[in-house]
């Protein structure tokens, strides 16, 4: 009865080896051409590249007749998570005797270094080759590249010459020059202008211009402390003073005609300076007390500068 157990046994795994085997060979490992030395044979150069270069893989595999590449078992093109991405690959066989030889072109492209020199790994590969419903299986290890950052890993002669210093273009400056010198002059003459207008030069003499004097001194008086009706009284003196100085005589109210007939270009404000004349002589001969304020005075007074400086008078004493 065991006797019979055991050749039932040994027919059952007769009959099921066969099955097997052949499952088992469905896939095969091989190895590549060269596997020993796969990064050697299967890279154009291992050394010398950047950001952006395409690195070249060249790989030798060789099959059983009938055996075709299986395009599906490469890496997907584009980013991948390694530093490199697959960009082109193309493949093509040979027949020989009783074997294919298969020539692989896969083309890298760098797209991620570090701030140092290093090696960085390519995608390992698990090809296949198929023949109907048989498949081969060849496993690469992941091939290296040497990858610098900016400057070449290579120094020969030519990269250890310093390039040529470049020479400085020459230019035209004169009309530069030229606009930049009368835009200078205009500035200047701008600001000597308004710092005249506005007596902020301080001039002493100012070639005989007495109310522009006398606007100078009121405005002082503006700005110091004291009596309002003192600083309106010395505002006063001022202007008559300069009125005496244009007409090169002493005048009053009766001969304030003296000053017009010489100097016509004030007869626009003949009523204020009456008016003026007739205030100061009550007050200060008849000892009335002051009705006008400092500010009043000033205004004619910048009234009389305005028509001084606009060219009516022409310095005559």
């Amino acid at each position: 009865m065991r006797m019979n157990s055991y050749i039932w046994l040994s027919l059952l795994l007769g009959l099921l080896l066969p099955a097997i085997t052949q499952a088992t060979g469905e896939r095969e490992q091989i190895e590549p051409k060269d596997a020993n030395n796969i990064k050697a044979q299967s890279i154009s150069r291992e050394i010398g590249y950047r950001v952006g270069d395409v690195v070249r893989q060249i790989i030798h595999i060789e099959t059983p007749s009938d055996y075709r590449f299986d395009q599906t078992s490469l890496p997907a093109k584009g980013r991948s998570a390694g530093p490199v991405e697959l960009r082109d690959a193309s493949w093509q066989f040979e027949n020989r005797n009783n074997v294919v030889q298969h020539t692989l072109i896969i083309d890298w492209q760098i797209f991620q270094v570090l701030q140092e020199v290093r090696a960085f790994p390519l995608l390992p590969l698990q090809l296949k080759f198929r023949r109907d419903d048989r498949v081969l299986v060849a496993d690469l290890d992941a091939a290296n590249v040497i990858v610098s950052t900016l400057l070449p890993t290579r120094l020969d002669a030519a990269r250890l010459k310093p390039f040529p210093d470049v020479e400085p273009q020459p230019r035209e400056t004169l009309i530069l020059m030229w606009w930049l010198t009368t835009t200078l002059m205009l500035v200047l003459l701008t600001l000597i202008y308004f710092a005249w207008y506005f007596d902020l030069l301080k001039i002493k003499f100012l070639w005989g211009r007495p109310y522009r004097i006398a606007c100078r001194e009121i405005r002082k008086l503006r700005r110091q402390h004291g009596e309002a009706t003192q600083k309106s009284e010395a505002a006063m003196r001022y202007l008559r003073r300069a009125c005496d100085h244009t007409a090169g005589a002493a005048l009053s109210r009766e001969r304030l005609y003296l000053l017009f007939e010489s100097h016509p270009w004030l007869l626009p404000l003949r009523a204020e300076l009456e008016q003026l004349y007739s205030d100061s002589d009550q007050v200060f001969f008849a000892g009335y007390p002051v009705e006008k304020d400092i500010e009043s005075i000033y205004r004619l007074g910048k009234k009389l500068r305005a028509l001084e400086s606009g060219g009516g008078w022409n310095g005559s004493a």
